[in-house]
């Protein structure tokens, strides 16, 4: 590198427009260069480039629009390496270490981090009593309160029906998320659900079987907070079916509350 700089530089004295000034700076194309190194690109742009072998390997260019290529002679960004080995980009300012990746700030400055996972919990009420076999959605006083971006949100509750342990059907149970709450029933509408779940999948739903106590409801939904500010999603349940017994009136107690260990609400937040 030193003898190609050297090489450089007497090229320099012998080509006009060219300056060696006595100050130690050299000037390609200009006879008042302001640097150690100043090249003037007037009808070029590639106005500096560094090969190997007679040209068939580039090692750095840089164009006139200021871009810097690295194994390439045609950057199409500020930056651009290219390497048919890996391990081509190293960065060591003392927070690199093993697994960590590399992350930019709100200024754009990056440093390694360890990888982590974004998780909000959500907060489980006292849980609602879901009627059987009615067209409604029930609030379950539990909801979930997250940041702008996209998040998975995972639910799992119980469903205990110690009160009628003797029947004869089995109950299907579906629930979902809203953005508000008027009371402790919500209007009807079986498609009704938060406008930032933005799949098709938007129901999380369980199964209990007759004669049984206990069945589970588990699942998850996308949502996309698009707005500034943190935003909360009430957990709703109802649009419940029965199979196998003619109606009558019961209610699945405290569904969606925080009286079961098995219950738990949580997000995580997805790119």
């Amino acid at each position: 590198m030193k003898h190609s700089f050297f090489l450089l530089a007497l090229l320099a004295t012998w080509f006009a427009p060219s300056a060696l000034a006595q100050t130690e700076r050299v000037g390609i194309n200009t006879r008042t260069p302001v640097s150690t190194l100043d090249v003037h690109a007037t009808n070029s742009s590639t106005p500096l480039q560094y090969w190997r072998d007679n040209y068939s390997n580039i090692l750095v260019s840089i164009l006139s629009s200021g871009n810097v290529g690295i194994g390439t002679s045609t950057p199409t960004t500020k930056l651009e390496v290219k390497s048919t080995t890996k391990g081509a980009l190293k960065i060591e300012d003392g927070t690199q270490g093993d697994g960590k990746i590399l992350t930019s700030d709100a200024n754009g400055v990056g440093t390694w981090q360890s990888a982590k996972t974004d998780i909000v919990l959500g907060t489980l009420g006292s849980g609602q009593n879901i009627p059987v076999s009615r067209a409604e959605w029930y609030y379950t006083n539990s909801y979930i309160d997250l940041p702008p971006g996209r998040w998975i949100i995972y639910v799992t509750m119980v469903l205990d029906c110690y009160n009628v342990p003797n029947r004869s059907f089995d109950i299907w149970l579906r629930s979902t998320f809203q953005d508000n709450t008027f009371s402790s029933t919500l209007q009807a509408g079986l498609g009704h659900r938060s406008s930032d779940i933005k799949t098709n999948a938007y129901l999380i739903c369980g199964f209990i079987k007759a004669n049984s106590r206990y069945g589970l409801v588990t699942g998850s939904v996308l949502v996309d907070n698009t707005s500034t500010a943190i935003k909360r999603y009430y957990y709703v349940a109802g649009y419940s079916d029965r199979f196998g017994d003619p109606f009558s009136p019961m209610d699945i107690p405290y569904f969606g509350g925080g009286f079961a260990g098995e219950n738990i609400m949580y997000a995580t937040r997805v790119n």
